[in-house]
């Protein structure tokens, strides 16, 4: 999913080419795609990564390009992506290209890379994915053995509660942040034993001052904004499954690619030409 906070990154990374370009010469060629060194050093300040990321990270991008190069992407799943965006990060298309153009970033660069992220897609549905196995209970748990940590969620949740008689008004206040007389709000701590484990599971995930979605509560409609959240307590299996089988694919997707490059690398056409 390309989300609009990943706007700043993919930016940053078309600058540190852009500057590469004119500022230092030729490092790597990857299938007469060049990388240079100063956009290897573009990479590393961008993401924060050691000399070698930032090369393997640059090096794994031109493969991925050069065998998703003839992917087709067309206009109409350009558009749906950046209205699943815009839906997702709940700000019109206008002001996601006003956002854009302040970062200077010109609409039909955005475009582009929009459409590289849906080849980027399409080509790890084709190519990685069949290569990551369906775990097997046995090895879930043996997962969740071995990374705890990842499953440590906070003992109580701060959140502002918004309810209202229409879920329309919720979602009118949700765009525009005005409250209107129908809208009443209070402050709520809450802990896992009073939501519902889908409402809970939503709640630690999202960052503070994000929106929930709206929820039929009855007799009214309510929303919840994060406030804040605290303590610590590490979810018991059952309670995880869902949270480690999302864990499992990550970590397996992240091997499975490092894996078809590393073995693409063998035998792609890579010439160093300093390092």
């Amino acid at each position: 999913m390309f989300s609009l906070k990943s706007v700043t990154i993919v930016l940053a990374l078309a600058l540190s080419v852009a500057q590469a370009e004119v500022v230092n010469g030729i490092s790597i060629i990857v299938e007469d795609q060049p990388i240079t060194s100063a956009e290897i050093t573009g990479v590393q300040r961008a993401m924060r990564l050691s000399k070698k990321e930032a090369t393997d990270f640059l090096i794994q991008r031109a493969l991925q390009e050069s065998v998703s190069k003839d992917i087709h992407v067309s206009d109409d799943e350009i558009d749906a992506q950046i209205q699943q965006i815009s839906a997702m990060n709940k700000i019109s298309i206008k002001k996601m290209q006003e956002i854009l153009q302040k970062q200077g970033m010109k609409w039909y660069d955005y475009r582009q890379r929009v459409q590289t992220e849906i080849k980027k897609q399409k080509f790890y549905t084709d190519n990685i994915a069949p290569l990551i196995p369906i775990p097997g209970e046995d090895q879930l748990k043996l997962f969740y053995k071995k990374n705890t940590k990842l499953f440590k969620v906070p003992t109580a949740i701060t959140m502002i509660e918004y309810s209202a008689p229409t879920i329309e008004e919720l979602k009118a206040f949700a765009s525009t942040k005005k409250l209107t007389q129908g809208i009443k709000s209070q402050t709520v701590t809450k802990k896992e034993k009073d939501l519902t484990p889908e409402l809970f599971s939503m709640a630690i995930s999202a960052p503070n001052d994000a929106f929930l979605q709206p929820m039929n509560a009855g007799n009214k409609f309510v929303m919840y904004k994060i406030k804040s959240k605290s303590g610590s307590q590490i979810l018991n299996y059952e309670k995880a499954r869902n949270g480690v089988i999302q864990a499992w694919k990550h970590n397996q997707r992240k091997q499975a690619t490092q894996d078809y490059f590393e073995k693409l690398k063998t035998s792609a056409n890579v010439v160093y030409v300093r390092q």
